[in-house]
C-alpha cells in the first residue's frame, strides 16, 4: 500500500516525479565515478596540493580571487572529508542533477512566457518538453567532463548559479505583474541578484548572465520599445558584470590585491593570453571549434580530453568560411523563426520562439570562451556545458513541431518514445565515457589513442605509470614527451603548442631524473637535473632563486603567513619544487597549522619517493604534534635512506623513550 500511495503522489505532483526521476537516473549514470574515480588531470594542482583550500578564513577574505566561490566549495569538501575523492565526485553529481532540474524549470517558464498555457494546450503538453530537455541535459555524454572531472566544478557550479538566477528572475517577474504577490516576487528578485553575484565569483562564463536576462526581459516580458521598469530591474544584474574584468585586470592596475597560489598564476596566465595572443586568430579558430561542439551535441562520438586541432590564421581559410556560413545561417534562422512565430497558430508559435531563443542562448553563452577573447587552450568539452542548454531547447522544440502539437494523442505516442530512445543511447554512452575518468592511466591511454601527436598525453601517462611503480614503461612515455617538445625549441611556439614551454619541459626532465634515480642510473639522473635547472633559470616567469631567498628570509623573521604566500607563488609555477614544498610546510608548522604542513609533506613524499628529506621533515612535524610513533617511523625510513639528520632525530626519540 505504501508503494501505491507514493505512485499516486508522484502522478499527482509531476514536478516532484521529474526531480525523483532525474536523481535516480543521474546517480545510476555516475555511480561508478562516485564510488571508484580518483583525482585526475590537474585535480592535484587545484585541489589536493592547493593550500588555499586548507585555510578557510583566508579563503573567505580573498575577494580578489575571481573563482573564490568555486574554491570555497572545494574547501568545504576538504573540511568534511579531507582528500577522499568520493565526496568531491558526489557533490559534482548532485550539482549536475540540480542543473538538470533547473533546465526543466527554465524551459517551463520560457514556454509560458512564449505563449504556451495550460488552459490552451493542457498540462501534459506543457510538461513534456521541459521534462525532455532536462532529461537529455542530464544524460548527455558531452557533460561528463564538467561532472566527472572534479576541477571542472568551476563550470557546473557556475552554471548552477547562472540557471538559478535566470529561473528566479522569471519567477519573480511572474509575481510582480499584477499577481498580488509582489512581496514574494521582490524576494525572489533579490535572490536572483544574489545568485548572479555568486555565479560571477565561480567562473568567467557567468559574464553573459545579465545579457541573457536583458534579452528575456525585452523579448518575452517587457516588450519593445524597452520600458523604464525593465531597465530598472535589469540594472543590478548589469552592474555585476564589472566583477569578472575587475578580478582579472584589477590587480594589474592596483585596484585590488593579488590573489595567491594557483589562483594568482591562473589569473596571470589570462593576462598573458590577453596581451600576447591574436584575437582574430582565436576567433577564426573558434568558428571551427563551435562546429565541433555542435557536432558533439548531436553526435557525441570520439570524445577526448585533448583534441588535435591546428589554429587558424585567417578568416579566409575554407574551413573557417564554411563554419562562419553555418553559424550565420543558424543565427539568421533564429531570427526568421522568431518573426514567423507571430504569424503562426497558438500551438506552434511558442515552439518557434523557444527554438529561436535556444539558438541565441548557444551563441551568447559560448561567447566568453569561443569568440575574440584569447585563451591558450583552444578546445575543451566542458565549454559546451552551458551553451548546450540552448541547443537542447531548440532540438526538443523542433522535435515537438515535427511530432505535431495539435493532436495530444499523436504527441503522446511519438515524442516520448523518441526521447526515451535518445536517452537510452546517450545514457549508455555516458556510462561508457565515465570509465575514462576513473583513473589517470585510463584517461591518458584514451588521449594518446585519439591525439597521438600531443605531448601532454605521453607526459601525463608517464607520470601515472611512475606513480604505479612501472618505471620502465614510464620512462618510455617521458622520452616520447621530450622528443615531441624538443622539436619546438628555438622557434616561436604555435598556438596549439602553447604547453611546450621550457618551464614544462624542465618539469619533464625533473620527472625523468626521479625515474633514473629510482632505477639506479645516478649519472643520467644528475644530467637531467642539470638540464632542468638550466631551463628553469633561463625561462622561469618568476625570479626563482630570488623568491626562494625571500621566502626563507621571511621564515627566519617569523613572518610565516607571508612566507606561505611566497612559497605558494613558487609552487604555482613549479609544483614539484621540493625546497618550496618543504619550506611552505615548515612555514605552516611555524603558524601552528600542522594539518596544512602534513598535507604538503605528504605531497612531497608522494612526488619525491626517492628523497629522504620530506620523510625527515614529516617526522619532525609529527614529533612537534606529539605523535612519536609516526615520527619514529618516518625518521627511521629517512635514516635508512642515508640522511644523517634523520638518524640524529631517531636517536633523540630513542633516548627519550629510555
Amino acid at each position: 500500500m505504501q508503494g501505491t500511495n507514493k505512485g499516486r503522489y508522484l502522478r499527482s505532483h509531476p514536478t516532484v516525479g521529474v526531480i525523483v526521476l532525474y536523481a535516480v537516473v543521474g546517480f545510476i549514470l555516475y555511480f561508478q565515478v562516485i564510488s571508484e574515480a580518483g583525482f585526475v588531470f590537474d585535480d592535484l594542482e587545484y585541489i589536493v596540493d592547493n593550500p588555499i583550500l586548507f585555510d578557510l578564513p583566508s579563503l573567505l577574505r580573498n575577494f580578489s580571487d575571481p573563482r573564490q566561490i568555486g574554491y570555497l566549495s572545494f574547501a568545504i569538501n576538504y573540511l568534511v572529508g579531507g582528500t577522499d575523492p568520493l565526496g568531491y565526485h558526489l557533490v559534482n553529481v548532485v550539482i549536475h542533477i540540480a542543473n538538470a532540474v533547473l533546465v526543466f524549470f527554465l524551459v517551463s517558464r520560457l514556454l509560458a512566457l512564449a505563449g504556451w498555457s495550460r488552459e490552451q494546450l493542457g498540462s501534459r503538453t506543457l510538461f513534456t518538453l521541459p521534462a525532455a530537455a532536462g532529461l537529455l541535459f542530464l544524460v548527455h555524454p558531452l557533460q561528463t567532463q564538467a561532472v566527472s572531472y572534479v576541477t571542472q566544478r568551476f563550470t557546473s557550479l557556475a552554471v548552477l548559479f547562472y540557471l538559478l538566477s535566470v529561473v528566479l528572475y522569471l519567477e519573480a517577474r511572474a509575481r510582480m505583474d499584477g499577481s498580488g504577490q509582489r512581496t514574494r516576487g521582490m524576494t525572489l528578485y533579490w535572490l536572483a541578484v544574489l545568485s548572479a553575484l555568486l555565479a560571477m565569483k565561480v567562473k568567467e562564463i557567468s559574464f553573459t548572465l545579465p545579457l541573457v536576462i536583458l534579452a528575456v526581459e525585452i523579448l518575452l516580458i517587457g516588450g519593445y520599445p524597452v520600458r523604464a521598469k525593465s531597465i530598472y530591474l535589469v540594472v543590478p544584474f548589469l552592474a555585476t558584470m564589472v566583477i569578472i574584468p575587475l578580478s582579472i585586470i584589477g590587480p594589474e592596475w592596483g585596484l585590488i590585491e593579488r590573489s595567491v597560489g594557483v589562483a594568482e598564476s591562473t589569473r596571470a596566465l589570462k593576462i598573458i593570453d590577453l596581451t600576447t595572443r591574436s584575437p582574430l586568430e582565436y576567433f577564426a579558430t573558434q568558428m571551427r571549434v563551435l562546429v565541433i561542439y555542435l557536432r558533439l551535441l548531436f553526435l557525441p562520438y570520439s570524445q577526448s580530453v585533448v583534441y588535435e586541432i591546428t589554429a587558424s590564421r585567417s578568416l579566409w581559410e575554407p574551413k573557417v568560411l564554411l563554419s562562419l556560413f553555418l553559424h550565420l545561417s543558424l543565427c539568421a534562422g533564429a531570427v526568421v523563426l522568431w518573426f514567423r512565430s507571430s504569424r503562426e497558430g497558438i500551438s506552434r508559435a511558442p515552439l518557434l520562439r523557444l527554438a529561436a531563443l535556444g539558438i541565441g542562448w548557444f551563441y551568447v553563452t559560448a561567447s566568453v570562451e569561443s569568440s575574440v577573447i584569447p585563451i591558450k587552450d583552444l578546445i575543451f568539452e566542458h565549454r559546451a556545458y552551458l551553451p548546450g542548454v540552448g541547443i537542447l531547447m531548440a532540438v526538443c522544440s523542433a522535435a515537438l513541431l515535427l511530432a505535431g502539437t495539435g493532436d495530444e494523442r499523436r504527441l503522446a505516442a511519438r515524442f516520448p518514445i523518441a526521447v526515451l530512445a535518445v536517452v537510452v543511447v546517450f545514457g549508455g554512452a555516458t556510462i561508457a565515457r565515465n570509465k575514462v575518468w576513473l583513473n589517470e592511466l585510463v584517461l591518458w591511454d584514451d588521449v594518446i589513442v585519439k591525439a597521438p601527436n600531443k605531448a601532454i598525453g605521453y607526459n601525463n601517462r608517464g607520470n601515472a605509470l611512475k606513480g604505479l611503480g612501472r618505471l620502465e614503461e614510464a620512462i618510455q612515455d617521458i622520452n616520447t614527451t621530450i622528443r615531441i617538445v624538443e622539436k619546438t625549441i628555438g622557434r616561436p611556439l604555435a598556438w596549439e603548442e602553447a604547453d611546450y614551454t621550457q618551464e614544462n619541459l624542465a618539469k619533464t626532465y625533473l620527472g625523468r631524473a626521479e625515474i633514473h634515480r629510482a632505477l639506479g642510473d645516478y649519472e643520467q639522473a644528475d644530467a637531467d637535473m642539470r638540464t632542468a635547472k638550466f631551463m628553469m633559470m633561463s625561462t622561469t616567469p618568476i625570479p626563482l632563486e630570488q623568491e626562494r631567498a625571500r621566502a626563507a628570509s621571511l621564515f627566519e623573521q617569523g613572518a610565516y603567513a607571508e612566507a606561505v604566500q611566497v612559497y605558494s607563488t613558487i609552487l604555482a609555477w613549479f609544483p614539484d619544487d621540493l625546497d618550496a614544498i618543504i619550506g611552505r610546510a615548515n612555514a605552516f608548522a611555524g603558524r601552528g597549522t600542522y594539518d596544512n604542513a602534513l598535507h604538503d609533506l605528504d605531497a612531497a613524499v608522494r612526488r619525491h619517493p626517492g628523497s629522504p628529506v620530506p620523510l625527515y621533515y614529516r617526522g619532525i612535524t609529527y614529533l612537534r604534534m606529539g605523535k612519536r610513533e609516526a615520527a619514529a617511523a618516518d625518521l627511521e625510513r629517512s635514516c635508512t635512506m642515508g640522511y644523517p639528520p634523520a638518524c640524529e632525530g631517531r636517536a633523540t626519540i630513542r633516548q627519550g623513550e629510555r
